[in-house]
Order: structure tokens, then C-alpha cells, then sequence
């Protein structure tokens, strides 16, 4: 997923010209390989995608950058998570521990940390996202993987009924901050293989039915969260904007006051919270012409709010509508 986000789980090893095109099926790999021929099969698998970029290396970690507004860390050891430093709250992700090796970054900017039977790997794009893959190497990789989130303050992950994705909500559903798109998986003859997610709290594992697999075998999840160091939007769902928003302030009543309670700036945290407030007492009616507009074409409201280098409260803040991705129906 990309994020905060970082956004991009994905599980990568298949064999590809530049172009992305399969060639003949490649042999199972017995026991780790080197990072940097990882790399380079990666690389093959994603040409048709954005390329890594490279980062600051340490003890700690085998990757730090700020990209996109957004402090991004991958940890070196074994277990460390890839965090995600946002105006919204750290997001955590915690690979599936396939090993005890230590993360290395090749030349292309891959951080890849081997393992035995699946290793792991994260590539950081220039866009803010994050691509985090598991390479099941042969026919003794497991077929199921956690992936587990540390999520910001406030925030959970509940399945769609739709299209067997995750979305990052409030704990009320009302907003959304973030999504886990719906999974897939490909085995080095390109063929496309069975996947889906459980959900259980804050861990999506993906499982993946590898009959007939040609090894290694690609399987992707990708994250986004919509929040870099200085600037956070939520995106309230279609169904809260027309159901609950709209009646609201077209039912009768100050718009001002129904806006900066509960139904909008009340749902914001810390000082958002307090911005949108400060916002709405001299903007309200631009909230208001968005929430009819959304509600008119079918979309989602979106807050947004500034956190650094802003004059006053009023400036840091501003509303508006989408279709995009993080607009869903529930």
C-alpha cells in the first residue's frame, strides 16, 4: 500500500524483460540469494512501475529518507518495522519474519533483508510511497503472511465488502485516512494465482494458494495513508457526507455551529481539531456549498489541514470533495 503512504505491499520475483514481459520460468531458489540479484529481478518485475530511490544509511536502519513530505525509515535488523513519520500519527508496518538476516540496500535503493524459503524487501518511491515486498522463493515458503500495522491514533482497519480490500477508518467509519487495495498474486510463468486477505485486528495476512505454482511466486498488497509531516487530508465517506452531513446542515439551524461540533471538526484530532473550528467561523459557507456538492455528484467531503509553516489556524485549514480512492460508499 502506499503510505501515508507509503503505499505499496508487494511481493515481487518473477522473470521479466525491461518491459515487463514474462520469459521462461525461472528455478526455484535454494536458500537465500544475494541482495543485489534480488534486486535486479525486482527490478525486471516492476519496470511498468515507479523506480526506488535511494536513501541514508546506518546502524539502525538500512534506509532513511524524507520524501513527499514524509519521513520514511527502514529498519535493519531483523523484526524492525518500516515507519512512516506523518503529521497524522507514525504509521508502523512489521514484515513477516522470514529470517534473521540483516536488511541491506543494493545499488538501485531495494532494501532487501534475505531470508530462508521468503525473504523480504522494500523499495521507497520518489512519489512518498512504499513498496514492500515477500519473495516466496520455492515450493517450501509458506503460503500465508502477516503483514502488521501500527496504526495512528484513532484509526482501525475494516474489510470492504466489495472488492476484498482494507480501508484505515476512524473507529467510527466515518472518515478515511487510508487503504489496503485488494490483493493479487502471479507465479514466474505469469500466471495469476488465488489470494485474500484475513483480517484480525491490526494484522492483514495474506494468503496465497500456490498449487501449480511455478516458483518464485509475486504477492501484492499495497497501502496508502493519506498524512506527510506537514499536512494531513481526511476523507469522509459517501454515505457519511449524504447521510449524515448533508441533513445536517440543510435541516435547519446555524451551519457554523452544526460544522464545528461533532459532525465535522469534532471528529478531527489535536489541533486540526482546533483549526477547522477557527476555519468554519469565518469559511462555514464554503463547507457548506462542498457538502451539497458531494452529496450532488455522489462524492466524498475531504478536510484538510496544514500543521507547519501556517500563519494562523484559519490558514492551515480548507475543505473540498473527491471521487478518488479513499471516497467509499459505507
Amino acid at each position: 500500500m502506499k503510505l501515508l503512504t507509503t503505499r505499496t505491499l508487494r511481493a515481487v520475483l518473477i522473470a521479466a524483460t525491461a518491459a515487463g514481459t514474462v520469459l521462461a520460468a525461472q528455478p526455484a531458489i535454494a536458500g537465500p540469494a544475494p541482495a543485489d540479484a534480488y534486486a535486479d529481478v525486482i527490478r525486471a518485475a516492476t519496470a511498468d512501475k515507479p523506480a526506488p530511490i535511494t536513501g541514508g544509511v546506518s546502524p539502525e536502519s538500512a534506509f532513511t529518507g524524507s520524501v513527499q513530505g514524509k519521513k520514511i525509515t527502514v529498519g535493519a535488523e531483523a523484526g524492525s518495522p518500516v515507519v512512516v513519520n506523518s503529521a497524522g500519527g507514525d504509521l508502523k508496518l512489521y514484515l513477516p519474519e522470514t529470517g534473521t538476516g540483516k536488511a541491506e540496500q543494493t545499488r538501485d535503493g531495494t532494501v532487501v533483508r534475505p531470508g530462508t524459503d521468503t525473504s523480504t524487501a522494500v523499495q521507497v518511491l520518489a512519489d512518498g510511497a512504499v513498496r514492500a515486498m515477500v519473495v516466496l522463493d520455492n515450493a517450501d515458503a509458506p503460503t500465508s503472511y502477516p503483514f502488521r500495522f501500527d496504526l495512528p491514533e484513532g484509526l482501525v482497519l475494516r474489510a470492504s465488502a466489495t472488492d476484498g480490500s482494507i480501508d484505515m477508518v476512524t473507529t467510527d467509519g466515518a472518515m478515511v485516512a487510508g487503504k489496503i487495495n485488494a490483493p493479487w498474486a502471479q507465479d514466474a510463468a505469469g500466471r495469476s494465482l488465488h489470494t485474500w486477505y484475513e483480517l484480525n485486528g491490526s494484522t492483514v495476512t495474506q494468503h496465497i494458494d500456490t498449487t501449480g505454482a511455478t516458483f518464485p511466486v509475486v504477492a501484492d498488497p499495497d497501502y496508502v495513508h493519506n498524512c506527510g509531516l506537514t499536512s494531513c487530508n481526511w476523507t469522509f465517506t459517501r454515505w457519511y457526507t449524504a447521510n449524515v452531513m448533508h441533513p445536517a446542515i440543510t435541516g435547519g439551524g446555524s451551519i457554523a455551529s452544526i460544522l464545528t461540533g461533532a459532525i465535522m471538526c469534532g471528529k478531527l484530532p489535536g489541533a486540526a481539531g482546533v483549526a477547522c473550528g477557527a476555519w468554519v467561523a469565518v469559511n462555514y459557507m464554503q463547507a457548506y456549498w462542498h457538502v451539497i456538492n458531494a452529496k450532488a455528484k455522489n462524492h466524498c467531503f475531504v478536510a484538510r489541514f496544514q500543521y507547519v509553516g501556517v500563519v494562523s489556524p484559519i490558514n492551515a485549514f480548507n475543505t473540498g470533495t473527491t471521487n478518488g480512492e479513499h471516497c467509499i460508499n459505507r
